[in-house]
């Protein structure tokens, strides 16, 4: 005969959902910080308004990344840009206002800076200007860093 001292307590209620705070930080830059940006057997662009990191890696494997930053928000006042490009390409478009250090390497390659005719004219950056230094290497492939006028910085 079933015990009728025993008896089932009632299903404990649910645990209040977690609030949604929204970042502070979200509104400085348009969009998140990526961590990378790969090309492989196809194109990736960078560009318009984004947030980019202290340290960001490229890597273009039989394919085209294209990184603009006329219109991106440095997280820091100097920043590396770490390429790799394996039989592909990359172009980096840095604007004028910046100082650009190019520090590559070329194995059947190129790795080069180039200085496009809208930023013939400009004043040189000043000298506490953010600093953007790309380093890498371009095996079969090639790297241009485009020092290019064009949409302004925020």
């Amino acid at each position: 005969m079933p015990d009728s001292s025993f008896r089932h307590a009632p299903p404990a209620p649910a645990p209040p959902a977690p609030a949604i705070v929204p970042d502070a930080t979200a509104s400085r830059a348009p969009h998140p910080a990526p961590r990378g940006v790969v090309a492989f057997l196809g194109e990736k662009r960078r560009e318009g308004p984004w947030s980019m990191p202290p340290h960001l890696r490229v890597v273009s494997v039989l394919g085209t990344a294209t990184v603009d930053l006329r219109s991106a928000v440095l997280q820091s006042d100097r920043s590396v840009l770490e390429i790799v490009a394996v039989l592909g390409n990359v172009d980096v478009i840095v604007p004028p206002e910046l100082v650009v250090d190019c520090d590559g390497d070329g194995f059947v390659g190129t790795f080069t800076t180039q200085l496009h005719e809208s930023a013939r004219g400009a004043p040189p950056p000043s000298p506490d200007a953010p600093r953007v230094h790309v380093i890498g290497g371009a095996y079969g492939a090639c790297v241009t860093v485009y020092i290019q006028g064009g949409t302004k910085r925020s």
